[in-house]
């Protein structure tokens, strides 16, 4: 699952529980990655202390770049994407 996020540090920690929540059956590997698309609040470590793996872009690329980040940034077969604010 991959959530594009720039400056959702209020709202990400919800929205990857309830990820891993709905994940939590379902069978095989699967991982929430954030896209902090250089965010200038704490989006990253409320990410990785909510347990998503963040991939940190330093420079904002817009929704699209994040996307493409994520995309090239994990190697399942099947990729779902939901926003970050939920």
């Amino acid at each position: 699952m991959i959530l594009p996020a720039r400056n959702e540090e209020g709202a990400v920690a919800r929205v990857i529980a309830e990820v891993r929540e709905a994940l939590c059956g379902w069978p095989g590997t699967w991982e929430v990655v954030v896209v902090d698309d250089a965010s200038t609040d704490a989006t990253a470590r409320a990410s990785e202390s909510a347990g998503a793996r963040v991939i940190r872009r330093t420079e904002r690329g817009g929704y699209g770049m994040a996307v493409k980040a994520g995309m090239q940034g994990t190697c399942g077969r099947l990729v779902a994407l939901l926003d970050a604010d939920g």
